[in-house]
């Protein structure tokens, strides 16, 4: 029987540093939340997410994603290259050190990266330790490094031979653990979108997608940015205004872009957000910002041009948000997110400078288009309208129902219990002693 009370020996030999190759290799699940193609999805995303670093700090221009006949995925860039060069008192190059020690790299200081995805989720050792084998090749300082692990663990020295040529990047190739996870497949479709969107995050980043084994090949590009994006999302949707809103600049060291459109005939709100290129899907400080600057320009331009007649009420954020799409997009240098997805962004501080802006942004727009503003302002007040009178229906007929005397209530029949005749019962005891 399982006893609590009789715990095993707890000394130095059962400690484990759970930052090891063996200790991720053992717990994966810390790192990658699951073993299945999901888990295996972080991975490749770690990968792309370090080049779309060195594309946000204005070093890549190009990344390359190919997935091979084996289920190896390589990841190409042609940023500046991971540092090739002793890594302090190691002996080891600093590329060896990354992708051997958890919580290693230039993210962490901030001299390196300005605005970076974020420190907190995988990393490259997580996706070293959780492939069978990975290869990476790195062109920096004139040199070309080259290096395979098999398990986590270097399989020779370091290869580093002078090249004399100007190009950098960094180039990895790794085959997922059959070991680890349940299913080695990539999913093509789901890595397609993801690379498309960041396509669109980064304006005239080029991101090219193969795939050998079925022999697809897509190419994303964008020289517009979200605004191409917002298109390519409500492509079927019918825009009350064109072109949509689009606002662009800095305020406190945040980078801020957004773009704004209403859709006719639709009824539900839309607002996709982003921070440092990352989806936050539960939101955050940024989206909070933008979703009170929004109300508070558009509350303060109807109030400012007095366009709201003696019996009309003023529109709230439910109404507002009727029926808009829009896409936030914003960078800020140190990130924090919730959970090993980034669903969520924690920076509370971030609200105010975003909220100002917004709403500073977009009440100039609304001055310098009043025709575009009426749309809106017609838009939302009869959004404001529809809920009134719905909300005045359902009280009207919660209190008819309330009026309806009840049903009467169920009689039931209950026949009268039968009493024993005593006379009949006398006169058969006679006729019986009789007989």
């Amino acid at each position: 029987m399982f006893n609590l009370q009789q715990p095993g020996e707890y000394d130095v030999p059962q400690v484990e540093a759970l930052g090891t190759i063996e200790a991720i290799r053992k717990r994966p699940t810390l790192y990658i939340g699951t073993t299945s193609r999901r888990g295996l999805r972080f991975l490749v995303f770690e990968l792309v997410s370090n080049s779309i670093d060195e594309a946000l700090a204005g070093y890549c221009k190009n990344i390359e994603v190919t997935l091979h006949p084996d289920n190896s995925i390589t990841v190409e860039d042609d940023g500046r290259g991971i540092p090739i060069k002793p890594f302090k008192d190691t002996g080891k190059t600093a590329v060896e050190v990354i992708l051997t020690t958890l919580f290693t790299g230039a993210k962490f200081g901030g001299t390196a990266y300005k605005v970076s995805r974020g420190t907190y989720g995988v990393s490259l050792a997580v996706v070293n330790a959780l492939s069978e084998w990975l290869e990476i090749e790195v062109k920096r300082d004139g040199k070309v490094f080259f290096q395979r692990y098999e398990r986590g663990k270097p399989k020779s020295p370091p290869k580093i031979e002078d090249k004399s040529y100007e190009k950098t990047g960094t180039k990895i190739t790794f085959l997922p653990d059959r070991e680890i996870f349940e299913d080695i497949e990539p999913e093509y479709d789901i890595i397609a979108s993801y690379l498309r969107e960041a396509s669109y995050l980064i304006k005239n980043l080029k991101i090219t997608l193969r795939d050998l084994k079925n022999k697809k090949e897509e190419v994303f590009y964008s020289p517009v940015g979200i605004v191409a994006y917002l298109n390519y999302l409500f492509t079927t949707r019918l825009p009350l205004f064109s072109p949509p809103i689009y606002i662009e600049g800095e305020r406190e060291n945040i980078k801020i872009e957004a773009v704004i459109q209403y859709f006719s005939r639709y009824y539900d709100k839309n607002i996709i957000s982003f921070a440092n290129t990352i989806r936050t899907f539960e939101g955050g400080a940024h989206l909070e910002g933008f979703r009170a600057a929004l109300t508070n320009a558009i509350q303060n331009y109807i109030k400012k041009h007095n366009l709201l007649e003696p019996t009309e009420l003023m529109p709230e954020r439910i109404d507002i948000e009727e029926g808009v799409g829009a896409i936030l997009n914003v960078f800020l240098p140190q990130p924090r997110y919730s959970g090993i997805e980034k669903t969520y962004l924690d920076n509370r501080e971030v609200e105010r400078p975003i909220r100002e802006f917004l709403e500073e942004k977009l009440s100039e727009f609304l001055e310098k288009n009043p025709k575009t503003a009426k749309l809106i302002v017609d838009k939302v007040k009869l959004a404001r309208k529809v809920r009134t009178t719905i909300h005045r229906v359902e009280e009207i007929t919660r209190e008819g129902f309330a009026r309806i005397p009840p049903p009467p209530k169920y009689i039931y029949y209950k026949p009268p219990e039968e009493k024993p005749d005593v006379e009949e019962k006398q006169k058969n005891k006679e006729k019986l002693e009789k007989s």
